[in-house]
């Protein structure tokens, strides 16, 4: 195991590194029609109506012109966010899809239904369990080659699926890979979790979701002008948008990301809470390899967040952590975004999940120096050294009787929120979560018809376990 994530870091490095031209990439727009439905194990409701969410398919051209995709990476975004946030173009060098796919892999970007370009449902007639559906949905579209690509041109299949998610967008992708109802659409490969845990909140990001959910009491905010009702903004101002996401970021990338900065549906907000509880349980059941990805500087968790959610995936066949130095929650708009990427790129091909593993066809490409401090485009990559792995790690037994472990845990959840946020001027159902940003692109909100040194935390390998 050693070599193998020590020759897969190197593979990644240099398959970053190499230069690619422009028609080496491909970018296909595509369109899942989904229902608003739920069939997870969150308990929530939805209107049961039919949706188009859209997004994007990025990777090498000759895999996305040829035959099935051997393997693709789903990914979802946090609250305030969209697609945008894996596919930043506004200042170069933050376009994690695009720098992947000069590695050889394939992504699939989405902005979930109620952000950007999808089409927005009234905030409170959907909620987390219905976005993990609709996450299963599009699986299983991708896996049949039953969506729409636009300019008419053809959907391809996707073979195996690993899905990521970033902040609650990890949390709806833990979600879907535990819900047993979730799994035969799912079929997944691998799972991907940045800067998301199901406890350790910081009391910051805590009084935040409380004042998000008072804010949705009285029925929230249009989307956007002329949307539909039942949305509202994690953190209130753009000052505090920014001091939840950012650290250490590029002023132009921030000022453009916060321009993008969207409402989120609160139906999310109302079920954020539970849905924390809920995995806590849950993610046990996971057996996939797992990857854990967290700045060291997030202001939305405390420190040692991460070690804990790692501990949680007790079944898992591996489980990598990775701290980024430096780094705050909005991991792929850092300075250190080529880390990510680095580290995103060798955990793929480590786990057996990238299309040609460990074979860069190009040379690496040394820099010639610093870049300019002011609008710095970063590297398209970080040095990443050697990793070492601890074969054999047993992580402890969580849980117990689910309907006790639930209400023991909803009734501490609730006592948390509560206290952390005594300042507030108000009470709610309050939610956890992290803030976010967003695209104003054309956006839909009509129905369809029917419906520095950087180096890796800690790699832990686990004992498979047997089910029993």
């Amino acid at each position: 195991m050693h070599r193998l994530i020590v020759v897969a870091v190197i593979a990644a490095t240099l398959a970053l590194a190499s230069p690619a031209r422009a028609d080496d990439i491909a970018r296909m727009d595509v369109i899942f029609e989904v229902d608003n439905v739920n069939r997870s194990a969150l308990s929530c409701s939805t209107n049961s109506l039919r949706y188009r969410v859209r997004g994007e398919v990025v990777g090498p051209a000759s895999l996305l012109h040829g035959g099935p995709i051997p393997v693709a990476t789903l990914y979802l975004h946090e609250f305030s966010f969209g697609r945008f946030f894996w596919r930043f173009d506004d200042v170069p060098g933050y376009d994690h899809a695009t720098e992947l796919a000069r590695a050889g892999h394939v992504s699939v970007v989405v902005d979930r239904l109620g952000y950007d370009n999808s089409d927005h449902p009234p905030g409170a007639a959907t909620c987390l369990g219905a976005h993990a559906d609709i996450t299963a949905q599009i699986a299983r579209h991708l896996r049949q080659g039953t969506y729409t690509v636009g300019d008419g041109g053809r959907p391809i299949t996707v073979q195996r699926l690993v899905l990521a998610g970033h902040s609650v967008g990890g949390s709806i992708a833990e979600l879907a890979a535990h819900s047993p109802q979730l799994a035969p659409d799912l079929q997944l490969a691998g799972l991907m979790i940045f800067a998301w845990a199901d406890q350790g909140y910081s009391a910051r990001s805590v009084e935040q979701s409380v004042r998000q959910g008072a804010e949705c009491l009285p029925g929230g905010e249009p989307a956007y002008p002329g949307g539909p009702p039942g949305y509202a903004y994690f953190g209130r101002t753009e000052t505090e948008f920014r001091d939840n996401v950012f650290k250490d970021a590029d002023p132009a990338v921030v000022e453009r990301a916060t321009a993008k900065r969207n409402r989120d549906p609160c139906g999310d907000n109302a079920t954020l809470a539970r849905v924390a509880v809920v995995n806590q349980l849950g993610v046990k059941s996971i057996t996939v390899p797992v990857l854990l990805v967290f700045g060291d500087k997030d202001a939305v968790f405390q420190a040692g967040a991460m070690q804990d959610q790692a501990a949680l995936f007790e079944g898992s066949s591996s489980v990598t952590t990775k701290s980024i130095p430096g780094a705050g929650h909005a991991l792929t708009l850092e300075r250190s975004a080529p880390l990510v990427r680095s580290t995103t790129a060798a955990w793929l091909t480590a786990s057996g999940l990238a299309v040609v593993p460990g074979s860069p066809s190009e040379p690496a490409v040394e820099s010639t120096g610093p870049p300019p401090a002011d609008h710095a485009q970063p590297p398209l990559v970080a040095a990443a050294p050697a990793v070492s792995s601890r074969d054999g790690a047993t992580l402890p037994v969580t849980g117990g009787s689910t309907p006790v472990a639930l209400l023991l845990g909803a009734l501490l959840v609730l006592r948390y929120v509560l206290s952390s946020a005594r300042r507030s001027t108000s009470s709610t159902n309050g939610t956890m979560s992290a803030g976010g940003l967003l695209p104003r692109k054309a956006r839909n909100s009509g129905m369809a018809a029917a419906g520095s040194s950087l180096s890796w935390n800690k790699i832990m390998p686990l004992k498979k376990r047997a089910s029993g």
